[in-house]
């Protein structure tokens, strides 16, 4: 890719694994084009109000963000369940409830015409 002087190439949205565990990191798109500000999610609820109060914006965007969200939870719900802290009941009303949220979410994008279906 040819930059103009001054530009690079940036992530808006990537997966962080460490020592610490997992992360959503993101630019806040909000702060642009006045500031770049990188937001380190680690749970599913931090990614959804994210996603709702425009921290990322642009169906692709939108729809990687929601699936690194929805990997949170699974990672986050999978560790609940090995150590004997969740029970299975739990973690299919946890991953039921964070499908819900990935079509409310959808829908959002919808509405801003980010993307449109065609049936």
């Amino acid at each position: 890719m040819i930059y103009e002087k001054g530009q690079r190439e940036m992530q808006t949205v990537w997966w962080q694994q460490d020592a610490e565990g997992e992360a959503v990191c993101m630019i806040d798109q909000s702060l642009l084009p006045g500031e770049v500000v990188i937001l380190t999610l680690t749970h599913e609820q931090q990614v959804a109000h994210a996603i709702s109060n425009l921290k990322v914006r642009g169906a692709p965007a939108i729809g990687v963000t929601a699936a690194f969200g929805m990997a949170l939870a699974l990672y986050r719900l999978l560790r609940a369940l090995a150590v004997g802290i969740e029970t299975d009941d739990n973690f299919v009303s946890a991953v039921a409830e964070i499908l819900g949220l990935g079509v409310s979410l959808a829908a959002i994008a919808e509405d801003r015409d980010c993307f449109t279906f065609e049936g």
